[in-house]
C-alpha cells in the first residue's frame, strides 16, 4: 500500500534534481526511497543479496566500494515524470564519469503493457493497486547489473552485447537454460550470428531478438566455464584488451583465433543445452514444431556416419596427375602422385602443407580417403586432415584435423555443411564451425584443402553430394581420449606458423 504519497525534496543534482518518495531505508551500498517504509526494507534487502550473488558469479568474491540510491516511485506515471524513458519498467542513470547515479524503478504493477510513448490522464492511471512483483524479482536485479557492470568498467567503453546479455541473466523469473535450450535449435542449423560479428557490433543488427538471445547465451556459458572465468574475462575487456584476449584467459586457450575457438566450443555446447534442457511439454512449443523436429534436418545434430556410409554417387579424384589439385602458398611443391597414389613428403618442421581439391559439388559434401602415415612411429607431425579454403585460394582457419594413430591405412573421412568434421575409420575425431560462401560469390574450384603435417600416402580419394542425411538416431561417441592431453584443452592442434598460409 501507499503509506504516505507526499514526497520529499530532491537528493540528487539537475539534471536529476527530481524530489523522492519519503521512507528511506540505508543498507551497506543503497538507500532505497519508498513509498512504504517496509517495502523500502525489503528492496534493500533484496539488493543487497542480489549484489553478493553478482559479485560472487561476475567478479569471483572480490568486491569494491560503491554507493548510489534506489528510487522506487509509487506508479509507472510517476516513474515516467521523474525523469525515466518512457515504456521501460526500470532504468540505470549513469554519471558523466562512467559510475551510476541512481535507479529508478515504480512501485505499483501496471495494468496492461507499456508502451514507448503512451500517456495516460492522472497519476497512478496506468497502475493497480498491487506491489508489481517483476519490477522487484526481474527489473531490480537487470538495472542493478547494468549499474555493477558500469562502475566496474569505470568509464571504459562495454562491449553493446555484454551490458543487456549480463543483466538479462540475472533476471531472476527467466527459465535461462530453457531460453537457451530454444536457440540451440538455430544454433546448430548455423542460424547465429558468427561470434566475431556479435562482439564487433557497434549497433544494434537487423536481427535484434537474436543479439539478444545469443548474448545471453554466451554469458550462459562462460558462468558453466569455472568461478574465474568470467572475472578474468570482464577484467580483460575493461583493461582495453579485445575479446581474442579475453577468451584466451578465461578458457585458457591461445590467443590466435580464440574467438573462432570459443565459438566452436559454444556450438557444441548448445548442442547439448537442446538435447538436456529443452521441455516440449512446458516450452510453449507448438504441435507443428515438434512433429517437425523429428525430422533429421531439425534435429541438433545429425547420424553423420550412417549418411557417408551409405552415400551414393561416389566421384573419383583422378591420382594420375597434380592436375585435380592447387597447391595453396609454395606447399604444391611437397605432394605427388604415382601408381594411383597421392603423397606428401612435408616433415611437419615448417608447417603443414595445404593441398586444394578441385571439386564439381557445394556444401553439404563428403570427402573420403584411405590415408597411411609414412613417418616414423610416435612421430608428433602424425596428423591429417582438412581445411577450408575461400574462392581465392586462401586459407580461412577453418580446419579439422586428427591424429593417425599407426602406420597402418585408415579410413578418413571429411563432412562439409555447417560445420567441417573429420571421421578416422568411423568415428569423429574433430570439428569445426565452417565458412559460408556467399551466394554471389565467384564459382569456387578448390573450396577444400587436404591437410598433412608429416608425410602421408593418400589413396581411393572420392567426394559425393550430400542430399539428405541420415534419419537414423545418433548415438553419442566417447572422443574425450582422441587427442594428446596438451591438446584435449584447446580441441584441436595448435597452430604453428605456416609458410604455405596466405592468408585471406
Amino acid at each position: 500500500m501507499i503509506e504516505d504519497s507526499n514526497y520529499l525534496p530532491p537528493i540528487l543534482p539537475p539534471p536529476q534534481a527530481y524530489e523522492v518518495p519519503p521512507f528511506a531505508h540505508e543498507t551497506e551500498h543503497f538507500t532505497v526511497y519508498t513509498a512504504n517504509e517496509r517495502l523500502s526494507e525489503v528492496i534493500g534487502e533484496r539488493a543487497e543479496i542480489y549484489l553478493d550473488f553478482m559479485i560472487e558469479k561476475l567478479f569471483a568474491g572480490r568486491s569494491w566500494a560503491m554507493r548510489f540510491p534506489i528510487i522506487v516511485y509509487t506508479t509507472y506515471n510517476d516513474y515516467v515524470q521523474h525523469g525515466a524513458p518512457a515504456g521501460s519498467g526500470g532504468v540505470t542513470m549513469p554519471e558523466i564519469t562512467g559510475g551510476i547515479r541512481s535507479i529508478l524503478l515504480f512501485q505499483l504493477r501496471p495494468e496492461s503493457l507499456l508502451r514507448a510513448g503512451s500517456s495516460r490522464s492522472g497519476s497512478g492511471g496506468s497502475s493497480g493497486s498491487q506491489v508489481w512483483r517483476y519490477g522487484i524479482e526481474s527489473v531490480l536485479p537487470h538495472e542493478l547489473t547494468h549499474a555493477v557492470i558500469s562502475e566496474f568498467f569505470a568509464g571504459q567503453p562495454t562491449p553493446r552485447w555484454l551490458h543487456e546479455a549480463v543483466a538479462g541473466r540475472f533476471e531472476q523469473t527467466r527459465d535461462h537454460y530453457g531460453e537457451a535450450a530454444r536457440l540451440a535449435r538455430k544454433a546448430v542449423a548455423g542460424e547465429y550470428f558468427r561470434m566475431r560479428d556479435l562482439f564487433d557490433q557497434k549497433g544494434y543488427p537487423e536481427r535484434v531478438a537474436l543479439f539478444y538471445e545469443q548474448s545471453a547465451a554466451v554469458v550462459l556459458y562462460l558462468f558453466e566455464a569455472g568461478p574465474e572465468a568470467m572475472h578474468v574475462f570482464l577484467s580483460e575487456l575493461a583493461a582495453g584488451n579485445d575479446h581474442d584476449a579475453a577468451w584466451a584467459a578465461a578458457l585458457g586457450i591461445p590467443k590466435e583465433n580464440a574467438v573462432e575457438e570459443f565459438e566452436r566450443r559454444w556450438v557444441e555446447w548448445m548442442k547439448v543445452r537442446y538435447i538436456k534442457d529443452l521441455d516440449a511439454t512446458q516450452d510453449g512449443t507448438d504441435v507443428a514444431e515438434a512433429v517437425k523436429s523429428e525430422h533429421a534436418v531439425f534435429r541438433p545434430s545429425v547420424n553423420e556416419a550412417d549418411t557417408f556410409d551409405n552415400l551414393e554417387g561416389w566421384r573419383q579424384i583422378d591420382l594420375r596427375s597434380l592436375d585435380a589439385f592447387m597447391g595453396v602458398g609454395t606447399s604444391r611443391k611437397d605432394w605427388s602422385v604415382g601408381g594411383g597414389k597421392l603423397r606428401c613428403s612435408v616433415s611437419g618442421e615448417e608447417g603443414s602443407a595445404l593441398l586444394g581439391v578441385r571439386m564439381n559439388e557445394t556444401a553439404p559434401v563428403a570427402v573420403s580417403c584411405d590415408v597411411k602415415f609414412l613417418g616414423s612411429p610416435g612421430d608428433e607431425n602424425q596428423w591429417f586432415g582438412f581445411a577450408q579454403l575461400d574462392n581465392d585460394l586462401n586459407d580461412t582457419n577453418v580446419e579439422v584435423i586428427a591424429p593417425l594413430p599407426d602406420g597402418a591405412q585408415h579410413k578418413v573421412v571429411c563432412l562439409w555443411s555447417d560445420d567441417l568434421a573429420i571421421y578416422v575409420d568411423g568415428t569423429c575425431r574433430g570439428r569445426y564451425p565452417a565458412f559460408h560462401v556467399t551466394g554471389d560469390a565467384p564459382d569456387i574450384d578448390y573450396p577444400l584443402a587436404l591437410v598433412a603435417y608429416g608425410p602421408v600416402e593418400i589413396q581411393d580419394l572420392r567426394i559425393a553430394s550430400i542430399e539428405e542425411f541420415s534419419e537414423e538416431p545418433l548415438v553419442a561417441q566417447d572422443t574425450s581420449q582422441t587427442q594428446r592431453p596438451e591438446d584435449q584443452r584447446r580441441g584441436r592442434r595448435p597452430r604453428r606458423e605456416r609458410r604455405t598460409r596466405p592468408g585471406p
